[in-house]
């Protein structure tokens, strides 16, 4: 046997896709073939693309053990570490092959997206301005280029990567939705917000199928939910209440998802589900092909153009109404999409032309259930204290210069406070490095701020909270879940409202527990609101001792009446369907 060409023909028909004929051909000649690395190496190759990634990166430290020395072996194990979040094993293998060819772009490009992932993400920026000299259209670049600007709080730049990067390849459906995502950073002009997603997002918008003879296979309503976002993921808190309370005898629940990191919470998803189908191995169309022929009739998309989104199968509409809700704060621009479920504080009276869907409005449109156990709320450090600590937890994205020029109005308005922010990527020195220049600029001495990084367990982030004493709100893109954590840990969020759904939903939360002297409507009134709140710290404090009886008590966390108007509302909808088309 000639082994090269034998080898030649395994890697053309992986290239192919087609592994099983790979497998079988390797099996069949694995007595002759199994000293050899090569074996091992397709043996990986195969795996890994059939998602067996533990036993991918088994056979690639065979094929390490007989050649050590082979940067393809160690290239295709740092790809294999990384998809199970082996980050500093990837780092190494890709670090090898950067020895060997220091302007391999390909490990390049992996080692800027683990910077970025790993809470480094101005080492990350570095190395794609590397990529991007070597080759100034690198689409991948520029993309990563865009992730690590908006993981650095530059979302203008991000927005400039990710549109440059498009306009080199229209075709990246995740590029497209990364551009729309980081829209929401920096945009409080509603009208902009939805005509540049009606233009970026009316690729995907190709109906496909027709519902005029198709024959009921259920006498339940039967809904589908679409999300990349069944795990541990901030959606699951929203969801939760509803897959728990959701009346069987009337609903049938499906759930499509393409979760890339499965976990406990994915199997609490799938066991709470009627029907559950892993869309990751998956096209766009062979996803939506499913939902049609599982007689979907009302598909709930609970993603938007957040990370794994699916517009290329929803906008095949597979259902014949379909939904969006929860997991993005914008419109999705899609004219498949029928319906966006809302609150009369998220989105009020007159704002209905700022979608491309229609506004159904519950009285909430947020159903939140926290942990099963929470940490006790520790007052010992606000006792301890004379002078006040404001903190935001949300993500760095958000911390736009808009929000800086917010919260140093506060510092500078409430004398000798100081203000606790905390990320991941305060983990790099670099980011903090900005984030000090750019409150400088505002007015804001170093000695006023602290910034606390990455906290590896969930009752450690929330024990954090015991020490702030107000939140304060991002904007334009306001918190939802960070403001929900801060409530259960007594500590009150004061919010600014904007024109844009994203900057209402503080509104939304905050009047919902029953907090309306928390929302503010400008930036002067929010400085002065922070002050008068802060003026009594005894009365702040039977506030904070009340706080998270008053959360869980208020319709932000009654799962029973989310539910029922929830149910009233599918039901609405579905009957007016069949009214309209019977």
């Amino acid at each position: 046997m000639n082994e090269t060409l034998f080898f030649r023909s395994i890697a053309e028909l992986c290239n192919n896709q087609k592994f099983s004929e790979a497998q079988q051909l390797l099996s069949e000649n694995k007595q002759q073939l199994q000293n050899s690395s090569d074996y091992w190496l397709y043996q990986g190759i195969i795996h890994f693309n059939v998602f067996n990634y533990n036993e991918a990166i088994s056979d690639l430290k065979q094929a390490y053990e007989i050649n050590p020395n082979d940067i393809r072996i160690h290239f295709n194990l740092g790809v294999c570490c990384s998809r199970v979040e082996l980050y500093a094993d990837a780092m190494g293998w890709f670090k090898k092959v950067i020895a060997v060819q220091p302007e391999n772009i390909s490990a390049l490009l992996m080692i800027s997206a683990i910077f970025d992932v790993t809470g480094n993400p101005g080492a990350g920026e570095k190395t794609c301005k590397i990529i991007l000299r070597l080759d100034p259209t690198n689409v991948s670049a520029l993309n990563n280029l865009g992730n690590s600007s908006k993981n650095s709080g530059k979302s203008q730049e991000a927005v400039e990567a990710y549109s440059k990067a498009l306009s080199l390849n229209p075709s990246i459906d995740s590029i497209r939705s990364n551009l729309l995502f980081s829209l929401n950073y920096n945009t409080s002009d509603p009208l902009k917000l939805k005509g540049d997603h009606e233009r970026l997002a009316s690729v995907w918008c190709n109906p496909s199928y027709s519902f005029q003879d198709r024959q009921r296979v259920d006498t339940r309503i039967r809904i589908g939910f679409i999300s990349p976002d069944f795990c541990s993921h901030s959606v699951a808190y929203f969801l939760t209440g509803l897959f728990t309370k959701i009346d069987r005898s009337t609903f049938f629940i499906a759930s499509y998802a393409n979760v890339e990191h499965p976990d406990e919470r994915t199997e609490w998803f799938k066991s709470q589900s009627d029907h559950w189908i892993d869309t990751n191995s998956l096209s766009q169309a062979a996803i939506a092909d499913t939902i049609y022929h599982d007689q979907i009739d009302i598909l709930i998309d609970l993603a938007g153009h957040t990370g794994g989104s699916n517009c290329g199968s929803i906008g095949r509409k597979p259902a014949p109404i379909q939904v969006t809700w929860l997991g993005y704060p914008a419109t999705t621009g899609m004219n498949t999409v029928d319906w966006r479920f809302t609150d009369y504080l998220a989105d009020p009276e007159g704002v209905d032309s700022y979608y491309s869907e229609k506004l159904l409005r519950l009285p909430h449109f947020l159903n939140y259930t926290p942990r099963s156990t929470l940490p006790e709320i520790d007052f010992d450090g606000f006792n301890s204290r004379d002078y006040t600590i404001f903190g935001s937890f949300n993500n760095i994205a958000k911390l736009s210069e808009e929000t800086i020029r917010l919260w140093s109005g506060v510092l500078k308005t409430v004398p000798h406070s100081k203000l606790l922010i905390k990320h991941k990527y305060f983990n790099d020195p670099a980011i903090q490095e900005i984030f000090l220049k750019r409150f400088a600029d505002a007015g804001i001495s170093t000695d006023r701020l602290i910034f606390r990084s990455f906290n590896f367990t969930d009752m450690g982030h929330l024990v954090e909270y015991n020490q702030v004493d107000i939140a304060l709100d991002s904007w334009p893109y306001n918190g939802t879940t960070t403001t929900f954590e801060a409530l259960v840990m007594g500590v009150p969020t004061l919010t600014m409202t904007g024109n844009v759904h994203a900057s209402r939903v503080g509104n939304s939360i905050m009047t919902g527990v029953g907090l309306p002297q928390f929302v503010t409507q400008s930036p002067k009134e929010f400085a002065n609101r922070a002050a008068e709140l802060t003026a009594n710290r005894s009365s702040l404090l039977v506030l904070k001792k009340e706080l998270r009886e008053q959360l869980l008590a208020s319709p932000l966390c009654d799962s029973s009446s989310f539910t029922h108007n929830f149910e009233q509302a599918l039901v609405a909808l579905w009957e007016n369907y069949n009214e309209l088309n019977s």
